[in-house]
């Protein structure tokens, strides 16, 4: 069966990077940065479950009712299917982290070939083959906390 564009943005980006990537913040140290990142979330999954509520209207559904109606009244009646705006998109931001996903599979490839713990922490250094887009400022940006 052939996922449509909405799915696999869902579980591939939402799911699979951004929540990953953001864990951090939901549970650091700083209250503020944490209440932030919180509010992205539920306002990111709340923006997925009506752009999938088409093509998967009653799984969305029991979504809504089970996790945003705890939120606040009516929190899961949306009132448009979202629409990204022009200023939210960064081609540079994007083509960063795009980097740091080939980088992230890459070492995961690797451990799993070397058959390496994957919840144990395991050194690694990492040198490209030619030079390319830095990662500097993302891993500055998680560091900056």
């Amino acid at each position: 069966m052939k996922r449509c564009k909405a799915s696999t943005i869902f579980w591939n980006d939402f799911c699979d990077w951004y929540i990953e990537w953001i864990k951090p913040e939901l549970t650091g140290a700083n209250r503020e940065r944490a209440t932030i990142a919180w509010q992205n979330l539920f306002a990111a999954f709340e923006a997925a479950l009506r752009l999938l509520h088409p093509v998967m209207p009653f799984l969305t559904e029991e979504l809504c009712i089970s996790c945003l109606r705890s939120l606040g009244p009516n929190r899961s009646r949306s009132k448009r299917y979202p629409v990204a705006r022009e200023s939210w998109r960064n081609a540079a931001a994007l083509e960063q982290f795009e980097l740091v996903q080939e980088v992230v599979k890459s070492v995961r490839a690797i451990r799993a070939d070397m058959k390496l713990d994957p919840k144990k922490t395991h050194r690694c250094r990492i040198f490209p083959a030619k030079p390319r887009t830095s990662v500097r400022p993302i891993a500055a940006n998680l560091d900056a906390s």
